[in-house]
């Protein structure tokens, strides 16, 4: 990773932030990322980050589910279902019913589909009880309601009490509306109609309570009786020889003393005859628990005392209480000031009360803490981690000279625990069983019949294996096995071994010269990802995940790994590696090991962990995983933010005492420091911070240039070097790299070519076509031009291969001779193998142009304009097909014209005279003058280099003035080039407008580069070389270094800052272009 940002010089801070943004969850869940100076600190906080969101997940129950679903690994039968009629053992194509169309699921007709259905059908699934409970006449009783009987139903695993609506609305009797909604057995859902307050007689027992009004089809029951009747205070439910008792309790009498039983929640696990000795002991010692708030009673000997982040006072308005409710509160605050539990006070601070409905309808006093809960000082109370206070000797075990063994009383508990009866026995004996799982060695091996019990869809059966299984780890846990205790001084060695499926790791110690001794077993089934990793991909894996497990014994200590996999003596010095082992190899720089190979038939003890694995894998279910965000105030973390600032420490320290110190610009407001710019606030930002905030006004905002980008940040935000930062962190931004072209002028020079006014020594050559096949098969023009006349040579070929091309090559070089330089583009036939030993043959300097740059060979270019003009003006037949007939007239025709820039024809430069047409042959006949002119060929080609060199200097002043100074790259620079599309009839304004980055391998005279794609680009191990031009290239992103400011500074920046956005303003000049241009 630190090798990939100072590839693009991304420096670390940056790299930290880059990788923060990359993680999912809020700002506030973030907190503990921020602060990190070197890799190493950064890489401990993502751990103890990785940690926290981790315990938050299995807290909220997602490991639980995800374990559930993952251990059953069983095939399940696929069946053919028809899509059209819903029945089995068929396709839709052969369905039966097809002829009468698609099948409505809501109403089983056919000729419409089910959200097309026209039909009444419910969505409220109907509660189905098995047919155990209906048979079970002991749960039902006659319920008699304002002298009607309707039939019930006891059911104490419902929250609520249910009637059907028909009854109600039959009696006549009104009812309030209600939104609730049930769910029922079965996971259906229910939507109450309506509720209302009924007086229920259940032979003989009044009880009042709430019922809701439900649809008939949502119960097969008239009436089912909840929780929320059977549990009212002062109601027994009892079961007493197979029959179901409800009655009202009775108060106990004690001499003169009448002490009413109150209600008790004990544990439903708890079987009865330890309820009622609860029962007992709490009625012996009933006076510890108050039935009033006069029996709480008050102490003077401890006062409390509660810290404020803030000084300020909290002081709300009251809420207004309904005048109904007025005389409820006066009694209350009145109760509570005779117990003396509040007293009368003239604080400065004060907090709202109201009132809230209890579960049984009574009201009670709440006070609302809120605002001064957020400036109150939490007591922080770490809970200790269950691992470290068993490594401290804590807790009930047994210590001698040779280990720590689990302790009598948890041994006991496992040789009296009887015999599982079912599931939920099961997993509470394995649960118990666990706790010495590090004790065991095996562990899930032996515990192997009893979890496949606890599976989904698997039968209940307990046999011999599961008895067998059941008796040997309640003698192994019985007879207590010994671990050895951790030993700082001793050596380890860790022993992993990995299969399909599950990997495995034991941790040994050895103190002086003692035998190894385990210290821990680890074991953990591997996901579904992971089964399909290569074996030697596993082992590796065994190994990271070993030694994090063990990372508490581990860290900063040598020791050796011992692996049965001989490959992975060489992980951590290949050059190479998979991206996925090189990221499994980063977590394991942290450790100082040796790796040790071990054939396979010592390592049985680790592969049979490997093979029984006991922890399911920690894979993550997409379906039912949530995001549990952190829930922190805004004002706690963002001063937090400020605090980890030492500089922002240090003025925060100043407004809170007082003292100047040269922070007048500075501002205290609730706890956090503000910069004050006229009459507006801005909130400080911290250092480490700077650059998320940078980032959400530029890339959240649509990629703006520098000034908008900064009008945005001003409006809120203020830190040093604002304008510097902002223009640092748009110059490293890659999608504006990508896809913003440089604005103004283009860069380049002109070079122009040096000439030597010798005919062909110097030559152009280039292809144009295709063209339209001629009858000889002929479809591309081979141009051969002399640099200095101008005499220009048109060959028409059949191919643009090497092969043809070398063929008029040596034709054209059997009459004018082999040329000293040859200029050509980067076309395949002047590129490959052949025609560089050919132009090595006949030692021909080779001039290449750049990729891109035909400017370089723009005389063959301007010809071919030419050449392509006439042969579109001279063609005879409606198809162009006679194209090729027409090069001898077109080419004696251009060498016949006199050059722009010569003022001479190629024919008289080259031959001392101008060659007769038919029609120059029957004037000079006609008016008998000769074809020799008589003029001198040397003084005439001196007149001709002179006008070409002065044409030269003025293309090249005219052209330099129209482009900016190219930018001078250096060897190991990076680079983007500008990307050119091919035309497919689709657009391209939103794609990229450049690719790579390159690196530049060499560096060529007149502004041209051999690049190098870099290792691993466009997914290619080679390498691969290109040359372009200054105009095609653009900077890799690059960040300035972001040293430490000094207090002067600060003031210096905001003064630079005023003075740049001026003299942008005056200039018209937008810096977000200058910044493009400096790209």
């Amino acid at each position: 990773m630190e090798e990939l940002a100072s590839r693009g010089n991304i420096d670390r801070e940056s790299l930290f932030s880059y990788v923060i943004d990359g993680l999912q969850g809020d700002m506030s869940s973030k907190i503990v990322l921020f602060g990190a100076k070197t890799m190493i600190e950064f890489k401990e906080k993502l751990r103890i980050y990785k940690e926290i969101r981790t315990k938050m997940h299995t807290r909220h129950g997602v490991t639980g589910e995800r374990n559930k679903r993952e251990g059953d690994h069983r095939p399940k039968e696929s069946k053919i279902k028809c899509f059209n009629c819903g029945e089995e053992n068929h396709f839709s194509k052969n369905c039966p019913s097809k002829n009468l169309g698609v099948k409505c699921f809501k109403c089983k007709q056919y000729g419409h589909r089910a959200n097309e259905c026209k039909g009444k059908a419910s969505n409220v699934k109907v509660v189905k009880s098995n047919r155990k409970r209906l048979e079970d006449e002991n749960y039902r009783r006659d319920v008699n309601i304002d002298g009607k009987i309707v039939k019930a139903y006891i059911d104490a695993g419902s929250e609520v009490t249910t009637i059907r609506t028909s009854i109600i609305e039959e009696w006549g009797m009104a009812y309030l509306p209600s939104s609730v909604t049930m769910r029922g057995f079965g996971q259906g859902l229910s939507q109450a109609k309506g509720e209302r307050t009924l007086l229920l007689d259940i032979e003989g027992v009044q009880i009042e309570g709430k019922v809701l009004l439900v649809p008939d089809e949502a119960q097969e029951d008239e009436m089912i009786i909840g929780r929320n009747i059977l549990s009212q205070p002062g109601i027994r439910v009892t079961i007493e020889e197979q029959k179901l008792l409800i009655e009202r309790k009775q108060p106990t009498e004690s001499g003169e003393k009448t002490v009413q039983i109150k209600k008790i929640n004990i544990n439903h696990e708890i079987d009865d005859r330890d309820k009622e000795k609860v029962r007992e002991l709490v009625e012996e010692y009933d006076m510890l628990f108050p039935t009033d708030v006069n029996m709480i009673g008050e102490t003077k000997h401890i006062k409390m005392k509660i810290e404020l982040t803030n000084q300020e006072p909290i002081n709300q308005k009251p809420y207004r209480v309904p005048y109904a409710e007025r005389e409820k509160v006066n009694e209350i605050v009145n109760e509570l000031l005779e117990a003396k539990i509040i007293r009368e006070s003239t604080s400065p601070y004060g907090s709202p009360s109201l009132l809230v409905a209890k579960k049984d309808g009574s009201k009670r006093l709440c006070v609302d803490y809120r605002r001064l809960n957020a400036i109150t000082k939490k007591e922080r109370i770490p809970m200790p981690v269950i691992d470290e206070l068993l490594d401290q000797l804590a807790g009930r075990y047994e210590i001698d000279g040779n280990g720590v063994r689990p302790g009598k009383r948890k041994t006991e508990a496992v040789q009296n625990f009887e015999t599982p009866g079912n599931v939920h026995e099961v997993r509470q004996f394995l649960g118990l069983s666990g706790f010495f799982r590090r004790f065991i060695e095996r562990y899930s091996i032996i515990a192997e019949p009893l979890t496949s019990l606890t599976r989904r869809d698997v039968h209940w059966t307990w046999g011999t294996k599961q008895e067998e299984a059941f008796r040997r780890i309640k003698e192994i846990l019985s007879s207590r096995p010994v671990l050895t205790l951790y030993n700082p001084k001793g050596e380890f060695q860790v022993h992993t071994d990995a299969s399909s499926i599950g990997f495995a790791g034991i941790i040994f110690q050895r103190v002086a010269e003692e035998p190894w001794k385990p210290l821990a077993y680890f074991s953990r089934r591997t996901t579904d990802t992971e089964r399909n990793y290569h074996s030697y991909e596993l082992e590796i894996l065994a190994v990271v995940e070993t030694l994090e497990r063990f990372r508490i014994y581990l860290i900063s200590r040598p020791f050796t790994v011992v692996t049965d996999c001989n490959s992975m003596k060489t992980l951590m010095t290949k050059g190479k590696l998979v991206p996925r082992i090189a990221r499994w190899a980063l977590r394991l720089q942290e450790f100082d090991f040796e790796i040790s190979h071990r054939s396979g038939d010592r390592m049985r003890h680790v592969d049979a962990l490997s093979r029984k694995p006991v922890e399911e894998a920690q894979e993550l279910i997409e379906d039912s995983f949530k995001i549990m965000d952190i829930s922190i105030n805004d004002s706690d973390w963002l001063l937090a933010m400020q605090m980890q600032d030492e500089k922002l420490k240090t003025i925060h320290e100043a407004l809170k005492t007082r003292k100047t110190l040269g922070k007048e610009d500075f501002v205290l407001k609730h706890g956090r420091v503000y910069r004050k710019e006229g009459e507006t606030l801005k909130w400080v930002v911290p250092r480490t911070l700077a650059w998320r905030v940078i980032r959400a006004s530029h890339d959240d905002m649509g990629h703006f240039g520098i000034e908008k980008t900064l009008t945005h940040l001003k409006r809120q935000f203020w830190f040093p070097k604002m304008r510097k930062k902002v223009t640092n962190y748009i110059k490293g931004c890659v999608k504006c790299a990508y896809h913003k072209e440089m604005k103004g002028k283009p860069e380049g020079e002109l070079y122009p070519i040096p000439r030597v006014p010798v005919p062909f020594h110097t030559v152009h050559m280039d292809h144009l076509g295709p063209l339209v096949t001629s009858p000889n098969r002929e479809r591309y023009v081979l141009l051969y031009q002399d640099n200095f006349t101008k005499y220009t040579i048109l060959k028409a070929v059949t191919t643009t291969k090497t092969k043809p091309t070398i063929e008029c090559l040596q034709e054209i070089f059997s009459y004018f001779g082999t040329p000293t330089r040859l200029i050509t583009d980067r076309g395949s036939a002047f590129t490959s193998r052949d025609f560089e030993k050919f132009c090595e043959d006949h030692q021909i300097q080779h001039v290449k142009n750049a990729t891109g740059t035909p400017k370089a060979n723009g005389q063959a270019e301007r010809q071919n304009q030419t050449l392509l003009s006439a042969l579109k003006t001279m063609c005879e037949k409606p198809n162009a097909k006679d194209w090729s007939r027409q090069l001898k007239q077109i080419q004696f025709a251009l060498n016949d014209l006199p050059n722009a820039t010569t003022r001479k024809t190629p024919h008289e430069l080259l031959f001392a005279y101008n060659p007769r047409s038919s029609l120059k042959n029957q004037l000079i006949l006609a008016l008998h003058e000769p074809c020799w002119d008589g003029k001198d060929m040397e003084s005439e080609r001196q007149i001709a280099l002179s006008n070409i060199v002065q044409k030269q200097q003025q293309d090249k002043t005219r052209y330099d003035s129209r482009h900016k100074k190219p930018t001078r790259y250096k060897e190991g620079d990076c680079v983007l080039v500008k990307k050119e599309y091919p035309a497919t009839g689709e657009s391209r304004k939103l794609l990229p407008k450049y690719k790579g980055p390159y690196m530049i391998r060499r560096c060529l005279p007149h502004d041209r580069y051999v690049l190098v794609s870099l290792p691993g680009e466009d997914g290619k191990a080679r390498r691969r070389h290109f040359i372009f031009a200054t105009d095609r290239l653009k900077p890799w992103c690059k960040l300035d270094e972001d040293t430490e400011e000094s207090e002067s500074e600060v003031a210096e920046s905001d003064q630079e800052e005023d003075k740049n956005f001026a003299d942008g303003a005056e200039d018209g000049t937008d810096c977000s272009v200058a910044e493009c241009h400096a790209e």
